[in-house]
This record gives C-alpha cells, structure tokens and sequence, in this order.
C-alpha cells in the first residue's frame, strides 16, 4: 500500500529538493512521534518531571555559558533518556543535526540549536498528564505546522464545514496533516484533523472523534 505522504507532491507543487526537505521533515517528526508512544506506554507520568529536571538545569546553563566545555561536561552527566530526548529533538531542526557528538560546538549556531532542541524536550516533558490528547501527538501535529511554513512560505491554512467549496473541501496543509497522521498511525476524519491543529494553536486540547 502506498504512503499516503507520495501523493503529496501534485497538491504542493513544491521544487523537488524542497518537497524532498519537506517530506524528509515530516518523516523524521513521524518517526519521533512513534518513538514518543513507545517511551509513554513504557512509563509513568511519575518519572518524567525527574528527566525534565535534568533538561531544564542543562537549559539554564547553555543560557548561562554557551561554550563547548561546560555543554560536553553537562552532556556527560545527563541520564540516557534525557539524551534521547535532546537527540530527538536535534534530527527534527532545519537542517537537522544527527546527534550530539556531530555538533560543533565551537559554532554559535550549533550551540543554539542545541538549547532550542534542550528547551523544546523540557517543554514536552513538561506537559500536565490527563489530558485528551497526549504531548506526542500534540507535539506532531505542530510540527507538521512548523514544517509547512518553512516549505512554503505560507500560514498553514485551515478550512471550515461552512466553507463555500463544500465541508470535503480541504487546503493543502488540511491534507498534509491528515496524510501525517495516517501515515503514523492516527488517522482522523478531515474535520477532526482541523480541530486537533486549531486546539494545538489555542494551547486548549480537546477531545475528538476519529
């Protein structure tokens, strides 16, 4: 069965090697979302603040003295799963960084890719539990967002079921999003897509019907 990202590219009308960074993007925040399920199934909400605050220290310190030495030695301190958590981050950022050690940290703007990857992993972990739809899906569906507008130039577009072209009608971005989402294994309805990204914008999740 064929991804449903290939059929992307008619929609898009995007330069191939910007459609090739584009879905590059969305594959990397595909497979960080599926690495996140897993890392939530396998855990309480108990054991995230620990890890958040190992994130956070770090955070503050690259505000205080971004140099090469004092990353690398808070680096070596860090428990695994922070680790995995900044690398995560880091393969998602434009372009993405493969993992820490391939970071120069003698380049200012490495090492302000790193306390943006650091401080988007504690902003994760930081999330309150409970609610309708977890951090990693929420976490997606922005990204997908962030994504969009770097390939295009242009605000992610949402319709509406009143919209003149009909309730089926759906912008680029709408079917961007719901391609994302089937491919990682959460497929919505266009409409439940819409409402997941609007309630991401408004920092209010809700509770959706596929």
């Amino acid at each position: 069965m064929p991804s449903p990202l290939a059929a992307l590219s008619d929609r898009l009308r995007l330069p191939r090697d910007e459609l090739d960074r584009f879905t590059g993007a969305l594959a990397r925040a595909i497979e960080t979302y599926r690495w996140a399920k897993q890392w939530e199934a396998r855990h309480s909400t108990e054991g995230a603040p620990a890890i958040a605050r190992q994130l956070d220290s770090f955070h503050r310190s690259l505000g205080r003295t971004a140099t090469m030495r004092s990353a690398a030695k808070h680096w070596a301190g860090l428990s695994q799963e922070s680790r995995i958590f900044i690398e995560m981050r880091l393969r998602m950022a434009d372009p993405p960084r493969a993992s820490f050690a391939k970071l120069d940290l003698d380049d200012a703007s490495d090492l302000a890719v790193l306390r943006d990857a650091v401080g988007a992993a504690r902003r994760w972990l930081g999330e309150k539990p409970g609610r309708a739809h977890g951090p990693a899906i929420r976490e997606l569906v922005a990204e997908v967002g962030r994504a969009y507008r770097r390939a295009t130039g242009k605000r992610p577009g949402l319709s509406s079921s009143e919209a003149v072209a009909g309730p089926g009608y759906a912008t680029p971005f709408e079917e961007v999003l719901v391609a994302v989402l089937a491919e990682a294994g959460m497929p919505l309805s266009l409409e439940a897509a819409r409402s997941l990204y609007r309630a991401e914008l408004r920092g209010k999740p809700k509770k959706l019907q596929p």
